[in-house]
């Protein structure tokens, strides 16, 4: 077994109190007593944490990101522009503020406080939107989008600012060697939720009792429940106190000057912000899948509900497999497999819909809806390994005592590769879908090449003899 990965495997036994303690770990040392206890409740924040994210994921499956929100968006504006940037400012507002969000935690011994306070004023402006759009429909389309543009503004804002102490919380609570299987019943749980979402959504829109808004205010309303019994599950971890950096907050520029000396020492770092730099690109057209289908195959609005349920089944399927392949070959592996999938979904999209010209029976909705749901099925296995493999991957990189740093640092960089989505949606009113479907693929195949010259992560603890 390799010396990183066996380190990995003892330390998870002894801190889950399965051996008395480390072999010649100083038990004098704050640090290690720190590191020795704080796996205390492993058992309780794993079915915590993976309830907060399978509440989170049925909630935002209500108005899934790929299959309702670009369809409602297309209703308030015509902008292919707004529809990609809608639905790219989840991933944007995760990534982009954890830097600033790890200034404010370096200095605490638990970050549990300043998650919650911060959730709450993310998620409390979102009731809006259900309010508004089941009470008071406003006649003016231009109303309901600005207040969509602003609740889901602050909505990811504020989760990005929580991102680094929510990691920090996994590598606290979390022993490395049953992370995969973590990430992978987290994803598992959330496909589940999404499945159950899904099932709604067919209903809600389907319905002939609920007119336009206010079909859009009852999913709205879902999401909202999603969101708050997420917030319940959050404050029920118990989080084991962990080391610190500083005595005191930091501010952003002392955070930013330290970035340069992690970037420089850690080649892993580089090359995982590499790949995903490109698998990102290769995302470009995600937002437009739904659009294309339902144009180049004639098929109802409440098909969404088949494409959620093809993105859990994907994601939850995905997630037994990626689960597997980290706990025992590591995240490296993961990477290089997602990446291998990469091509799949863009791949599909423009064969399908060809497939339906040839053979008329393929037209029907019935069966050209299950068709083309597979876009959606490797799309869901895609975005899973991502982010597990991802994830992972930092926290297997990152020293204890500078893991919100690294977490922060490896989100906000890959935050650029987010906003591919408003390239494609660009590309396809100058070019066509099909030109921007064949282009995500080639990205995809790309990535590939280059994962293969991934490094296997191993934390600058692990290098100290």
């Amino acid at each position: 077994m390799p010396r990183t990965r066996k380190r990995q495997h003892e330390v998870g036994r002894a801190e889950l109190g399965e051996t008395a303690a480390l072999p010649g770990r100083p038990s004098a040392s704050r640090e290690a007593e720190v590191e020795v206890r704080r796996y205390q409740y492993a058992w309780w924040n794993f079915g915590a944490i993976t309830l907060d994210v399978a509440f989170w994921s049925a909630g935002a499956a209500c108005v899934d990101v790929g299959a309702v929100l670009p369809v409602f968006v297309s209703t308030l504006t015509g902008s292919k522009l707004v529809i990609a940037a809608l639905t790219v400012l989840p991933g944007v507002g995760w990534t982009l503020p954890q830097l600033m969000g790890v200034s404010r935690i370096l200095h605490r011994p638990r970050k549990k406080g300043y998650l919650l306070g911060v959730a709450a004023a993310g998620r409390t402006p979102m009731l809006v939107l259900p309010v508004l759009l089941l009470l008071f429909p406003p006649s003016s389309k231009s109303l309901m989008l600005w207040a969509l543009v602003g609740c889901y503004t602050t909505l990811f804002l504020t989760d990005g600012l929580i991102g680094a102490a929510w990691y920090d919380i996994i590598g606290k609570a979390i022993p490395a060697r049953v992370r995969g299987r973590f990430f992978g019943s987290m994803y598992i749980l959330g496909g589940m939720g999404a499945l159950g979402a899904g099932w709604l959504v067919r209903r809600v829109l389907a319905s002939p009792h609920l007119a336009y808004p206010r079909q859009y205010g009852v999913l709205f309303a879902c999401m909202c429940a999603g969101l708050f019994m997420s917030f319940l599950l959050l404050a029920m971890i118990r989080e084991p106190e962990g080391v610190v950096v500083s005595e005191r907050a930091q501010s952003l520029r002392g955070v930013l000057s330290q970035v340069p000396r992690i970037w420089q020492r850690s080649p892993p770092l580089r090359g995982l912000l590499s790949i995903s730099w490109l698998g990102g690109l290769a995302g470009l057209a995600w937002p437009f899948y739904v659009l294309y289908g339902m144009k180049a195959l004639d098929l109802p609005a409440e098909s969404a509900a088949v494409f959620i349920w093809a993105t859990s089944f994907g994601s939850m399927g995905g997630s037994l497999a990626w689960a597997w392949v980290n706990d025992r070959k590591g995240p490296r592996s993961v990477v290089v497999g997602v990446c291998a999938m990469r091509s799949a979904p863009p791949a599909l999209a423009l064969i399908v819909p060809v497939l339906a010209g040839l053979y008329p029976q393929l037209r029907a909705p019935d069966v050209a809806q299950y068709a083309y749901a597979l876009v959606f099925l490797f799309g869901g296995a895609v975005m899973s390994g991502g982010m597990m493999g991802f994830a992972n991957y930092l926290l297997e990189l990152a020293p204890a005592r500078e893991r919100p740093l690294f977490v922060g640092l490896g989100y906000t960089l890959n935050a650029p590769s987010l906003l591919a989505p408003v390239l494609g949606g660009w590309l396809i009113s100058v070019w066509s879908y099909q030109g921007v479907f064949a282009l995500a693929a080639a990205v995809g195949a790309a990535s590939l090449v280059v994962s293969f010259g991934l490094q296997v992560p191993t934390a600058e603890d692990d290098l100290v003899p």
